[in-house]
C-alpha cells in the first residue's frame, strides 16, 4: 500500500497534462499511486495517460463516461488505496517538493490534514522549507476565518480514513468543494499549516471558476449553500461556529442574487440578472433556507431594499 494517493480527474487537458504528470514524476517523495480519471474526454488526453501509465506502474488510468469532476474525484476516492490522499487538478503541477513535505507536516505533527499555500506563478513556488505550524479547534477557526484554510481542495493532504465516506456532491458543477471542505473540516481535530508555495495553480479563463455570471453559476452557489445549512443543522458546534456559518450561507445568497449582478460586466445586464435573481432568493428566504437577519447591518437593509422594491420592480 503506498503511502500516498493522488487523485487526478482529467477532461480536456491534453496541452496540460503531461506537465502535470512530470511534477508527480518529478516529486521527491517517491511513495504513491497516482489515480488518474479520464471523465469521457474527448481530446487526447486519455492516450497521453496511457503512455504515462506504460512507462510508471505507480500511474493507474481510469476510464469513465463523462460525469463531472465531482463524480471522477469520487471515483478516485474509491480506488485510493494510499494511507493519506492528495488532489492535483490535471491543468496544475506540484512543487518537486510538495507530496514531501506535506506528508512530514501530517506525520511529524499527527494531524489529520495539512495545507499550503499556492502559487499562480510557477516561477513562485518555494524552494526552502519551512516549518508548520499546528492548530486545533479546527473547524470554529475555519469557519471564523481565524485560519485562512483556503475553500481549496488540491493544496491539502488529508488522512484518507478521515475522508473516504465523504464525496463531493454530484448534482452541482460549480461549487463543489465548498461543500466537500466543509464536511471535512467538520471532522478533523488537528490542521498542519504548511506556510510553502507548494502548488501551481493555473490561471485559464475557459476554466469553471474563471467564467462571468450565468444562471448556472447563480443557482449553484445558491445549492451549495443550501446543501451546507442542511447538513449542518442538527450538528454539534459552538455557538460561535453556528453563528459563522448561518452568516457565510446568507451572505452566499446575498453575493449571488444582489451583488454579482453589479459586479459581473460591470452592471450592463444587471436588470436582466434581478429578473432572475430575485425570485430565485424569494423562494430560498420562503422555504426558510435564505435568512437575511444573519447579515451585517449594511446588508440587511440592501437585502430588505432588493426583495421589496429594487430586484421586485424588475420582475
Amino acid at each position: 500500500m503506498p503511502k500516498i494517493s493522488v487523485i487526478i480527474p482529467i477532461y480536456n487537458v491534453e496541452e496540460y497534462l503531461p506537465a502535470c504528470l512530470d511534477s508527480l514524476l518529478s516529486q521527491t517523495f517517491t511513495d504513491w499511486e497516482a489515480v488518474c480519471v479520464v471523465d469521457g474526454s474527448p481530446d487526447n488526453s486519455g492516450e497521453i495517460l496511457k503512455e504515462y501509465a506504460l512507462k510508471d506502474s505507480r500511474i493507474r488510468a481510469v476510464f469513465q463516461e463523462n460525469r463531472g469532476v465531482s463524480a471522477t474525484r469520487n471515483t478516485g476516492l474509491g480506488l485510493a488505496t494510499g494511507e493519506y490522499v492528495c488532489y492535483l487538478d490535471s491543468d496544475d503541477e506540484y512543487s518537486p517538493f510538495f507530496l514531501e513535505r506535506m506528508y512530514d507536516a501530517v506525520r511529524d505533527g499527527k494531524a489529520d490534514i495539512a495545507y499550503c499555500e499556492i502559487a499562480r506563478d510557477k516561477k513562485l513556488l518555494s524552494t526552502a522549507p519551512v516549518a508548520p505550524n499546528y492548530h486545533d479547534n479546527v473547524f470554529e477557526n475555519f469557519v471564523t476565518k481565524k485560519l485562512d484554510i483556503k475553500i481549496y481542495t488540491p493544496n491539502k493532504i488529508f488522512r484518507r480514513d478521515l475522508i473516504k465516506d465523504i464525496s463531493f456532491p454530484e448534482n452541482i458543477a460549480i461549487g463543489e468543494d465548498v461543500v466537500y471542505i466543509y464536511k471535512i473540516m467538520y471532522r478533523t481535530k488537528k490542521i498542519a499549516y504548511v506556510p510553502e508555495r507548494l502548488y501551481y495553480y493555473r490561471d485559464r479563463s475557459c476554466s469553471a471558476v474563471n467564467t462571468s455570471l450565468s444562471e448556472k453559476i447563480i443557482m449553484n452557489n445558491f445549492m451549495v449553500a443550501e446543501l451546507i445549512l442542511k447538513e449542518f443543522k442538527d450538528k454539534e458546534m459552538s455557538c460561535l461556529s453556528r453563528k459563522y456559518v448561518n452568516r457565510r450561507m446568507a451572505y452566499r445568497f446575498f453575493k449571488f442574487a444582489v451583488t454579482e449582478p453589479i459586479h459581473s460586466e460591470n452592471g450592463a445586464r444587471k436588470k436582466e440578472w434581478y429578473v432572475y435573481t430575485w425570485p430565485l432568493l424569494k423562494k430560498f428566504k420562503d422555504a426558510g433556507m435564505y435568512k437575511p437577519q444573519h447579515l451585517s447591518l449594511k446588508n440587511r437593509i440592501r437585502s430588505w431594499l432588493f426583495l421589496n422594491f429594487t430586484g421586485r420592480q424588475k420582475s
